[in-house]
């Protein structure tokens, strides 16, 4: 795979873990997204927050944007927020598919559909985050293979049951990355699945996010779905790197390919505690420079 190189930026709650020292002050990422599109599927987004400066866009459906319950504000955030966020020059897409908090399978299914047809017609490099989850679906694992096989990256938290995430969708699904969450102290956070449908686990304990209620208010939150938008940036990062050298330019089965396997490869092995199944912490600092 080709060589990257990282860049280092200011500590901030979270962030400072993905260098694999959580008591330093400083992060590294590979990139910063800039023209990536990073397709949030939640419930809306706050497009006026300071931390998006602009970023962010109405994607599907045009009729309902407003965030009306706050995940999605605070996800959108933990990607791309320019204070928040990891990759802090990509473009945030908004898909509302919980309304009222609620999430409706049908809903799901059709963002994801909406997704792959628009990036199939613009050819723009992109990734999906997917922060919910659904008992087993298979169609809607199916879905998620659907936008893997167009190219996109796909997200996934793994669930906060502290449970098997193999019996969760679209957690389950193979050729997705799923995130479980770990603490400060790298231990599995107690509320996250595990399982050997996890591929990586990322921060996902008091995470400082965007607060959906004001445009210039920040708040705290832990779950898994907090965990899986750092490696969504982290993704974003690496899609804007590996096309600025020239490996990859459109989205394609080699843009999932590759971020996958940096995703993993990159990871660090054997340090957290209490985990059950897959022991790979997300880090941006194990890189050749």
């Amino acid at each position: 795979m080709p060589k990257l190189v990282f860049c280092i930026f200011p500590y901030l709650q979270g962030l400072n873990t993905l260098d694999g020292n959580p008591h330093n002050s400083k992060y590294r990422i590979w990139g910063d997204g800039e023209e990536i599109d990073v397709y949030v599927a939640d419930t809306g987004i706050n497009p006026n927050h300071k931390d998006f400066t602009g970023r962010v866009t109405i994607g599907w459906p045009t009729s309902t944007s407003v965030d009306d319950d706050g995940h999605g504000t605070q996800v959108a955030s933990i990607i791309g927020g320019i204070n928040c966020g990891v990759a802090k020059r990509a473009n945030i897409i908004s898909l509302k598919i919980c309304l009222n908090g609620q999430c409706t399978i049908s809903y799901i299914l059709n963002g994801c559909l909406w997704v792959k047809q628009t990036v199939q017609s613009n050819g723009r490099l992109s990734v999906i985050n997917i922060s919910l989850g659904a008992p087993f679906s298979s169609s809607l694992n199916d879905a998620v293979d659907d936008l893997l096989e167009a190219g996109i990256p796909a997200i996934s938290s793994a669930g906060n049951s502290n449970k098997d995430a193999c019996a969760r969708s679209p957690a389950s699904t193979p050729n997705a990355l799923t995130v479980g969450a770990f603490n400060d102290d790298f231990a599995k956070a107690s509320f996250s699945n595990y399982g050997p449908c996890v591929d990586l686990f990322a921060p996902g304990k008091s995470i400082k996010v965007a607060d959906f209620s004001g445009n210039n208010r920040y708040t705290t939150k832990s779950g898994t779905s907090m965990a899986a938008p750092f490696v969504t940036g982290a993704v974003a990062a690496l899609l804007q790197v590996l096309r600025d050298n020239g490996t990859i330019s459109s989205p394609s089965a080699q843009a999932v390919n590759y971020t996958n396997e940096y995703i993993i490869q990159y990871a660090l092995a054997g340090q957290l505690t209490g985990v059950n199944g897959t022991n790979l912490a997300l880090s941006t600092s194990c890189l050749d420079n």
